[in-house]
């Protein structure tokens, strides 16, 4: 906590730290005229007239301008969802499985062709191939995409990691 200025034995201010001294929260906790404001810094919060809002205030060698909450809202995140995240999390972990899937079988097919002992021309000849097997794997996959409604609005991302699972598993 930034150090504050109070009057010592001799009568001399002196720069003291002390601990965040947050009185309030929200506008709510205090009176009618009063709102919730940062007083004198951004790590302390007391209930201070509305009228002193944004207006120099001067406490012995120190001045500083507090600050009214404008919404109870503002200085607050509001927490997202945890079932969309989870959902999200579900679908990023469904779309890299089936990634890992098909990586997998292209390299089972590249192991058991004898890919790295190929000539050039073989390689480019077994690429082709698996270009070609690729692409009618994805038209399968977007067909089914959508027949089963993928891209609506009612499919959700639960709805998708259901379904990306179900391919994986087919």
């Amino acid at each position: 906590m930034d150090g504050w200025f109070i009057v010592d034995a001799e009568g001399k201010f002196v720069e003291t730290d002390k601990p965040a001294d947050n009185r309030c929260y929200f506008n709510d906790a205090c009176n009618a005229d009063e709102c919730c404001g940062k007083y004198p810094d951004s790590n302390n919060r007391r209930c201070m007239k509305k009228t002193m809002d944004k207006v120099l205030q001067t406490v012995g060698p120190v001045s500083f301008t507090p600050t009214c909450a404008a919404d109870d809202s503002t200085d607050f995140v509001v927490p997202e969802n945890a079932q969309d995240d989870i959902a999200a999390g579900a679908l990023s972990d469904a779309s890299e499985a089936l990634t890992a899937f098909w990586t997998n079988q292209v390299n089972d097919e590249k192991k058991a062709a004898k890919y790295d002992e190929m000539n050039a021309e073989a390689k480019a000849e077994f690429d082709k191939e698996i270009a070609a097997e690729e692409a009618a794997n994805a038209k399968i996959f977007t067909d089914l995409k959508e027949a089963m409604g993928y891209a609506l609005d009612t499919c959700d991302d639960n709805c998708k990691a259901v379904f990306e699972a179900d391919v994986l598993e087919w």
